[in-house]
């Protein structure tokens, strides 16, 4: 009876050590999988957002190099048809990247004496003086350089209103300062397009900054 009850009492604390190093073992291996996943989760999400940086650097720097050709022209130089002719080139060429709203050309006091937009529409006699890619254009002294402007709400063409993000060349003529062609790229389709993938949810902020 004695022993038939020690036996009893081995075999219940013998289930009771056999379940509890289970779930020991459980919570171990359960932690160390989802250790394992958010690892894997993060490393997947780095290299996604190193991936569309590099995508929106890339945008840029083959956005920018154009733009900076276009400045160097003759025709940004003359002011005439063959001006005008330029820029709805330029806007045209990039009118299926959906980004870039349009180009305008001012004189060397930041008044906008030409432009081009992908609504065909014109829009002239605004003053850009103040923004920082004009300070920046009006104290270059090199052709082929292009600046990447902070992002501002447009003040004219098919962009009034929205937030751009402005990128312009400077433009010499007989190698003295005579103005600055800048571009506008669209905020929100350039975030859509290359920023949206690196969001885990809604929650989820993304903040664009320089190098």
């Amino acid at each position: 009876m004695f022993r038939s009850a020690l036996s009893i009492k081995m075999w219940f604390l013998g289930l009771l050590l056999t379940a509890g190093l289970g779930a020991v073992f459980y919570l171990f291996l359960f932690r160390g999988a989802e250790s394992t996943t958010t690892q894997h989760l993060l490393n997947r999400k780095q290299i996604i957002a190193r991936a569309q940086t590099s995508n929106v650097t890339s945008f840029f720097e083959v956005f920018g190099g154009s733009l900076a050709v276009l400045a160097q022209l003759s025709s940004m130089e003359r002011r005439d048809a063959k001006t005008v002719h330029d820029l709805d080139v330029f806007v045209e060429q990039w009118r299926d990247s959906e980004l870039v709203g349009g180009i305008t050309l001012t004189d060397r006091n930041g008044l906008v004496q030409l432009n081009s937009n992908v609504l065909g529409t014109l829009d002239v006699g605004a003053s850009l003086a103040d923004r920082d890619y004009f300070l920046w254009a009006k104290n270059s002294s090199e052709e082929g350089k292009y600046f990447v402007g902070q992002p501002v709400n447009s003040r004219l063409g098919t962009t009034e209103g929205q937030l751009i993000v402005p990128v312009a060349a400077p433009v010499f003529q007989k190698g003295e300062f005579s103005g600055v062609a800048v571009a506008s790229v669209k905020l929100r389709p350039l975030t859509e397009r290359y920023l949206n993938l690196m969001k885990i949810s809604d929650r989820t902020e993304i903040y664009l900054i320089d190098s």
